[in-house]
């Protein structure tokens, strides 16, 4: 299953502070009705003609947001400038608004981010919000991270939960400001306690995981449970890995399905392939492996690699799906391609057995390198069997040991690799087998071998000749 992915999610977070989540207008609670008879709409009307900005900026509300007649986004921008005009700060926000989102106007970034500026000088908090989301992302005005903080801090202190949820993903981040997680999940807290699911959410993982306070396992659920319950999709992943694991709640594969699916269907990868693997494994529920299949496959097209190689084996075995060689090798390079290295080995293989494409065995020998490298024993094991065979390129006996050498202590260890290993030491000379066994002892995972200090081995004897001594 998938770890969970605290830091990856952090910057996912960031979605929240996207222009698309800036604030909107609204009225103050006397003013939030339903509709107005037409004396009161008209004597609103004369007020604002008369240029009382709190009328103008009231009837712009009303033209732009009402329930009970035609709505005119161009007449209610009208009166939210005139309103701007006069240094309301409601007015001044909702003009940045219309301007921000094109509502009755051509969107003009630029120009929000000028009249949010003096709105939010007022103190108007929502539109320091949206200021600070506007430089967050350098939409309107250049992208200053420090400014934006500034911004959150302010719309923060005034109990904007946005704004507290915001600034804490960049202090946890050090965005703008030294990282500092103890202080951002305080700001998680305040947001959370506002029934800000992204602040529920962020708050979870900072207990889940110990960022900035004690960790407690326990109350992470809680409030990724509360986030969840909003519809919060990984809060509901990582809600499902606790019931999943036991973490913090009892375990209960069953419930842990039900959430691994609601975040599925809300588009979350890692949900969609956890949910695949439940499926596959008939953990929570009967085993699916078609429908499995299903959920592999809609992560895979989101570029999650497990399940990439989850959805390539399906294929290849015919488990769920039918049988598709094709289809499997597509995936295997599209995992390999994100370093899976199980899924290099896969594609080795598929190269050096003509499965689903043409043999090309120095391709074959490029991908089973690739894993190898990552210390995948099966990789090692296919390397070493190419050098010593010299297939896919130059044959090379002192690699080849090396590498079988390696396969023999991975985790896990290939079976084969040490009778393969034993038998190629009987074909190379002393000298050979002890810059072998060097080359193994030096070698750095992530790094090709160190160079040899002989000659390729280019040729082997069956065995070596009896003046070099016995053993290996």
């Amino acid at each position: 299953m998938s770890a969970k992915p605290y830091l990856a999610m952090l910057a996912a977070l960031l979605l929240g502070v996207s222009p698309a989540q800036a604030q909107t207008p609204e009225l103050d609670a006397a003013w939030q009705v339903d509709r107005y008879s037409d004396a009161e709409l008209a004597q609103l009307r004369a007020l604002a003609n008369e240029g009382l900005a709190l009328a103008q900026y009231r009837l712009g509300w009303w033209l732009a947001e009402n329930e009970a007649g035609p709505r005119d986004a161009s007449q209610a921008l009208i009166w939210y400038r005139r309103a701007a005009e006069q240094g309301l700060a409601a007015g001044q926000f909702s003009l940045g608004v219309a301007l921000d989102f094109g509502l009755g106007v051509t969107k003009d970034e630029a120009a929000a981010v000028i009249w949010y500026r003096k709105a939010a000088e007022q103190g108007h908090a929502k539109a320091q919000f949206n200021l600070a989301v506007s430089l967050d992302q350098g939409q309107g005005i250049a992208k200053d991270e420090v400014e934006a903080v500034r911004w959150y801090r302010k719309a923060a202190g005034q109990g904007h939960a946005p704004a507290q949820f915001n600034l804490a993903v960049s202090l946890a981040q050090g965005q703008g400001e030294a990282k500092n997680e103890v202080e951002a999940a305080r700001w998680y807290r305040a947001a959370a306690e506002q029934g800000h699911a992204g602040g529920q959410f962020g708050l979870g993982a900072a207990l889940d995981f110990g960022l900035g306070v004690t960790k407690d396992e326990a109350e992470a659920v809680i409030w990724y449970r509360k986030a969840a319950d909003q519809g919060h999709a990984m809060a509901q992943f990582n809600l499902a890995i606790s019931l999943e694991q036991g973490q913090g709640v009892a375990k209960n594969e069953l419930e842990a399905l039900v959430w691994y699916r609601k975040a599925a269907e809300q588009g979350h990868a890692g949900g969609q392939f956890n949910l695949g693997v439940a499926l596959a494994n008939g953990e929570g529920a009967a085993k699916a492996p078609g429908e499995a299949v299903i959920w592999y496959r809609k992560a895979a097209a989101q570029g999650h690699a497990e399940a990439q190689y989850k959805l390539a084996l399906a294929l290849a075995e015919g488990t769920g799906v039918p049988r598709d060689e094709r289809g499997a090798v597509y995936w295997y390079r599209q995992a390999a391609g994100q370093g899976h290295v199980f899924a290099q080995n896969n594609l080795g293989y598929a190269y050096e057995q003509g499965e689903g494409l043409t043999v090309d065995l120095q391709e074959a020998r490029r991908w089973y390198m690739a894993a190898a490298q990552h210390n995948d024993g099966f990789a090692q094991r296919n390397l070493g069997r190419l050098l010593r065979d010299g297939e896919g390129g130059p044959m090379d006996g002192v690699q080849a040991y090396a590498w079988l050498q390696l396969a023999t202590v991975a985790e896990p260890p290939h079976p084969d690799a040490a009778a393969e290993r034993d038998a190629l030491a009987r074909r190379l000379s002393l000298e050979q087998l002890a810059e072998a066994r060097r080359l193994a002892a030096a070698w750095v995972p992530g790094q090709a071998l160190p160079v040899s200090q002989l000659a390729p081995a280019r040729r082997l004897p069956e065995t070596r000749k009896p003046a070099d001594g016995a053993g290996i």
